[in-house]
């Protein structure tokens, strides 16, 4: 297995593990969810689900059309990378926003 895989694995994972430490500390007192949370990520996730399928037509638009030849693995992390800004910028969005219409 490529050294640089298992090290960014292992990077992600320590990320994820002190994100989740970090956000057990800081909001350990306040509801974990309540009815505007989950519609706020409802509604931010079937946003980033859309944008996500539009990406994917405008990536087998590239594919079909020669502009960039990219690898199964690099359209597989570029489609989760999207879907997951997306739904992180969206839950942030109404958040800010402060609800959902």
């Amino acid at each position: 297995m490529d050294p640089t895989i298992v090290t960014i694995a292992i990077t992600v994972g320590i990320i994820l593990i002190a994100s989740i430490l970090i956000r057990l500390i800081k909001y350990r007192d306040l509801p974990e969810k309540d009815e505007r949370t989950v519609k706020i990520s409802n509604a931010a996730l079937s946003y980033s689900w859309f944008l996500t399928l539009i990406f994917i037509s405008v990536l087998f638009w590239v594919d079909y059309l020669d502009v960039v030849e990219m690898t199964v693995a690099e359209v597989i992390g570029a489609i989760y990378f999207v879907m997951i800004a997306l739904a992180l910028v969206f839950v942030r969005y109404f958040s800010w926003k402060g609800d959902v219409e």
